[in-house]
């Protein structure tokens, strides 16, 4: 069995064979990446709207906003 060189000319065909499956792929993982940034960010302010027990606006915002998704019909 003869080994392959790999080459630029052979990646670049590979690419354009899978083109479709790596952009779907591509655009799952910036969605994904979009989503679990934010989520450590929110906690500390979470966390001392709990504790202080002074709801401010991102509890309130947050509230609204999964009840409309709830209205849609759209569960996570």
């Amino acid at each position: 069995m003869r080994m392959q060189t790999i080459s630029f000319k052979l990646l670049y065909k590979l690419v354009l064979k899978h083109k479709k499956k790596l952009i779907k792929a591509n655009l799952i993982a910036l969605v994904a990446t979009l989503i679990s940034i934010p989520v450590p960010l929110l906690i500390p302010l979470l966390i001392d709207e709990v504790i202080l027990k002074q709801p401010g606006g991102l509890l309130a915002t947050l509230t609204t906003l999964l009840e409309s998704i709830a209205l849609w019909g759209i569960y996570f």
